[in-house]
């Protein structure tokens, strides 16, 4: 009966503050594409992963990204995009 007092609920909490992180690999990696070729719909699409990634800590990430969108260094801002998929990836366990 004691086990069974136990359930855990620290696991369902972390799993809300990385709840979007899994969904946004996939638009992650659209803008990082979309950045790369140099397209301004990187802009809108970076609009996407923030809202997916709200509240999990990746916010100085997504806005450095951002800054580099507004100066228009595609180049940079890919990479940084890069590196926060990494990060996600480490973060989630993938």
């Amino acid at each position: 009966p004691a086990a069974e007092a136990q359930p855990s609920p620290r696991k369902s909490e972390d799993a809300g503050s990385v709840a979007g992180v899994p969904e946004a690999e996939e638009p992650l990696r659209i803008l990082i594409g979309q950045l790369t070729r140099g397209e301004v719909a990187a802009e809108e699409q970076l609009g996407e992963v923030e809202k997916m990634l709200a509240g999990t800590g990746f916010a100085g990430n997504l806005q450095q990204i951002a800054s580099f969108i507004d100066d228009i260094e595609y180049e940079s801002a890919a990479e940084m995009a890069q590196n926060l998929l990494i990060l996600l990836r480490q973060q989630h366990g993938g």
